[in-house]
């Protein structure tokens, strides 16, 4: 495997890693009941990592694609906790 596709899988597990940080905080928070955030935090932090430097491709995108993903993870955990707190009465 070429050195440039390792970056480019190194780039992308970190989109998700961020993306997965809110959602893990909202599970320990919640104690378990925000699992189904996990999976679609980290989708949501790889699709906000590949959407900005599709804007911008130099270092300010680079850390702007970083927080982008931490926000969208952010996002998709509270979505996810909301709509499970609908959903489910608190026992």
């Amino acid at each position: 495997m070429p050195w440039s596709e390792l970056a480019l899988a190194g780039i992308v597990a970190l989109w998700a890693t961020l993306g997965v940080a809110p959602a893990l905080a909202a599970l320990i928070a919640t104690r378990g009941r925000a699992l189904a955030a996990v999976p679609l935090a980290a989708a949501a932090g790889i699709a906000g990592g590949v959407l900005v430097p599709l804007v911008r491709d130099d270092g300010a995108g680079f850390v702007a694609s970083l927080i982008v993903a931490l926000v969208a993870g952010a996002i998709v955990a509270s979505a996810s906790l909301s709509r499970d707190r609908r959903l489910k009465p608190a026992a």
